[in-house]
């Protein structure tokens, strides 16, 4: 097979423009309020990236061949990402890829767009992956295409059978090199399932998400992908009891910004909240930042909590062995951003697993302190309290500890990884099917998203229309594909119609609320004004009635004792409607009356 050539990028200046104008684009989506949390992708964007590579061939003279070959010393598996790192799941996973798929034919090239990787790449980082040194090629340069010419040159040399595609969602580079005369098979791996990316609509490429809710989402915006739980070593079964230090000892892990942003519940204030609950220890493992240590103490001082009872610990090698290392009886997931990964190490060591949901849960027949999966959940602090408290209970934490090792071993062993990757790659994994109530929720999720955004602010690239577009589009896809998802009935198609319509309503909405608000302001201070005059008049007249009264009340004569006794009364009850009206109780009254009139 003739090697593919790819021409030497010309024009440098012009290429780089382009990318970085695309990856600007892309973090611009991730930012929005409602858009920025849905794994979504743009047509437009992917085609434009996936045209420039096909440029790259043509003027490389290229013909178009099949798809490579294995051959003595060829690279099977090329694994691209933008960046690699000594913690964390991403980089991690590249690694149960590596385990699953055999390290001696493999290769992993990083595009490093954010400049943080050295060269070579240090041995902390290198043995995540299971490779060596050798197998890692960093790419270097001043622009974006000049990154890509030496991605294309690498993989030029390489020629692997299947290119498996790890970049960060805002790196354009991937979708410019994923083509069939690089790589038979490209797979995008989408690892960052709550955030916008490249790569969802480039030709060819197929799609593993991993977990349900990902899945699903894809099947709602009408791209199909494969469901390949997440793994992680097995540490080998637990090795001691529960409460063996007397008290509750907790953990959470990950690092800053798991816990970080404005949500309402702080990560710190939590951790006073689980330390007041159970009177034992709580330990934090991955990097935070020195104000948020600072902050913890300084809070948990002022609760008059042992300082000793917070355990920073920075790093670890396997948070499995750290969990049983510290004595940990109950994991407590990182919010408002759970680690996926994290999640899974945590289900491996036995440890009982309590996760943050800030919605309700939505499983009708469930406890209301499960979720669907029959893991602890809280939503509040008295919620989480209350757990707690029920759990400083040995059998109780050893049917928790039970239940999270049968999850793992039954949906996250590698071993259950392996024949599931296996089968995707070869084409005997179907693609899984989607519950009505899955892809029903993906549909209310996506409705909510589009319409919590303020379309006449919208994106760079059309704003209203190309959600108008979008949405329409994806309402023929159905309308024209009838029947190929189980489910999806008249709900489904009233829902998308929904959408439409929301959106085409929602510019006007917008100002409309704002100038309704304006004039009801203006009404309700008019209105106010009006009923202080009134209410200043009635004390006034009460003040001149009550004279006059204890006048003729002392003229009466003795015989009128039931006439007096009758004035008597009309001036206690005038006495203490003034007295209401002048410590405040008569004007919440009437204005009560007068809100509800």
């Amino acid at each position: 097979m003739t090697a593919v050539q790819w021409r030497t990028i010309p024009h440098v200046t012009a290429i780089d423009r382009e990318l970085r104008e695309l990856s600007s684009l892309m973090q611009q989506l991730q930012s929005r309020p409602g858009l920025g949390s849905r794994p979504l992708g743009v047509p437009e964007w992917d085609w434009r990236l996936w045209r420039m590579g096909r440029e790259c061939l043509a003027q490389g003279g290229a013909s178009c061949p099949a798809a490579p070959e294995a051959g003595p010393g060829r690279v099977r598996d090329v694994y691209l990402a933008t960046q690699l790192y000594d913690i964390g799941g991403h980089t991690a996973l590249i690694g149960d890829f590596v385990r699953a798929l055999g390290h001696e034919s493999a290769h992993v090239i990083v595009t490093d767009l954010l400049g943080q990787n050295p060269t070579p790449v240090p041995e902390q980082i290198v043995s995540r992956l299971g490779l060596s040194s050798s197998q890692v090629t960093v790419v270097a340069g001043p622009s974006h295409a000049e990154r890509l010419d030496q991605v294309l040159a690498r993989l030029r040399a390489l020629l692997p059978q299947r290119l498996f595609l790890f970049h960060h969602p805002h790196d354009p580079l991937a979708s410019v090199v994923a083509q069939p005369e690089v790589a038979g098979e490209r797979i995008l791996v989408h690892h960052a399932d709550a955030m916008p990316s490249f790569g969802l609509h480039v030709p060819g490429v197929r799609i593993v998400d991993l977990n349900p809710s990902a899945v699903a989402l894809a099947r709602a915006l009408w791209r199909e992908s494969w469901l390949l739980p997440l793994t992680s070593p097995d540490p080998g079964p637990r090795p001691h009891g529960f409460l063996r230090r007397g008290q509750l000892v907790t953990a959470s892990s990950g690092s800053a910004h798991k816990f970080a942003g404005g949500y309402g519940m702080s990560y710190v204030a939590t951790v006073a909240v689980i330390l007041r609950a159970t009177g034992g220890w709580h330990v934090h493992i991955g990097p935070l930042e020195d104000d948020v240590i600072a902050e913890a103490r300084g809070l948990l001082a002022r609760e008059g909590i042992a300082p000793d009872r917070f355990v920073y610990v920075r790093t670890v090698p396997c948070l499995a062995a750290a969990l049983w290392e510290q004595d940990v009886d109950l994991y407590c997931a990182s919010f408002p951003v759970d680690g996926a990964r994290t999640k899974i190490e945590a289900l491996s060591s036995a440890t009982p697993y309590l996760r943050h949901a800030w919605r309700p849960l939505r499983e009708p027949g469930n406890d209301p302190t499960l979720d669907a999966e029959g893991l602890l959940a809280w939503r509040t602090w008295d919620d989480l309290a209350s757990t707690l408290r029920r759990l400083s209970d040995v059998a109780a934490l050893a049917r928790h500890s039970a239940h999270a090792r049968r999850l793992y071993e039954q949906a996250h062993h590698p071993a259950v990884f392996g024949r599931t990757l296996a089968r995707i790659l070869d084409g005997r994994e179907p693609v899984p099917e989607v519950p009505s109530t899955r892809l029903e929720a993906a549909m209310q999720s996506l409705l909510a998203a589009f319409a919590s955004e303020r379309i006449h602010d919208a994106s760079p690239l059309g704003g209203l229309e190309l959600l108008r577009e979008s949405v329409g589009d994806l309402r023929d896809a159905v309308a024209s594909s009838s029947g190929r998802l189980d489910g999806l009935d008249a709900r489904h198609a009233d829902g998308l119609r929904r959408l439409e319509d929301e959106i085409r309503a929602l510019a006007e909405a917008v100002s409309t609320e704002r100038r309704g608000q304006q004039a009801r302001a203006e009404q309700v201070e008019a209105e106010g004004a009006a009923l202080r005059r009134a209410l200043t008049e009635m004390l006034a007249d009460h003040g001149r009635r009550i004279p006059r009264i204890e006048h003729d009340l002392a003229g009466i004569h003795s015989a009128q004792a039931a006439g007096a006794d009758d004035l008597r009364r009309e001036l206690e009850r005038l006495r203490a409607e003034n007295d209401a009206w002048r410590s405040g109780r008569g004007l919440r009254a009437a204005l009560r009356r007068w809100l509800m009139s």
